[in-house]
């Protein structure tokens, strides 16, 4: 129904101050659509409509503005929806034309059904530590020459003929306190022999 068969079918029947008011939302109504507004709210509409002689947004909020309710969403009806701007990580889905659009949400779709597989199979906030390392083969084993070698250097032996002493903090330290080998170098060498 046009707005113009609702002020109609609403002004029959009505007292003079109503025909008024409803002429005056309407007269609103028409100076918004000819600006191309699309805003016909309640408040809006009165607001605008003070000027023609409308109602009050009380007035029309109240029982008594069914009819002014109804005339006010008869100009909103005719207003086409606009597409709400979509918004987020995949908003530009929405740009692809038709098929490639299909295309691309069906993936979307099996990639949050895959994401949705994997929380249910390793929850999340649980720290998993995963080890691919091989286990040592004969080629990483160390000879009995190398092996004797690093033994060798990781004895007191060694450390008494070079006039050496260990550090604190698993390193050689000089005759007069200076480092020769780094932080961790016995703590190495002793990993290495149980490890290799």
């Amino acid at each position: 129904m046009t707005p113009e068969e609702t002020l109609a079918r609403l002004s029959e029947g009505t007292s003079t101050r109503t025909r008024r008011s409803l002429h005056a939302i309407y007269e609103t109504c028409m100076e918004q659509k000819k600006r191309g507004s699309t805003d016909f709210t309640l408040a809006m509409i009165a607001r605008l409509g003070a000027v023609y002689g409308a109602p009050s947004l009380q007035t029309v909020k109240n029982s008594g503005g069914a009819k002014y309710r109804t005339l006010i969403g008869a100009f909103a009806d005719q207003v086409p929806l606009k597409p709400k701007p979509v918004s987020g990580p995949h908003s530009w889905i929405d740009e692809l034309n038709g098929r490639h659009q299909l295309l691309a949400r069906g993936l979307l779709a099996q990639l949050r059904a895959e994401q949705r597989k994997t929380k249910e199979l390793l929850p999340p906030n649980v720290v998993y530590e995963v080890d691919v390392r091989s286990a040592p083969s004969a080629t990483f084993k160390l000879t009995e020459s190398e092996r004797d070698a690093l033994e060798y250097l990781n004895s007191d032996l060694f450390l008494i003929e070079h006039n050496l002493k260990r550090g604190p903090r698993s390193d050689i330290l000089g005759p007069n306190d200076e480092q020769l080998f780094w932080p961790g170098t016995l703590n190495a060498l002793e990993k290495s022999l149980k490890h290799l």
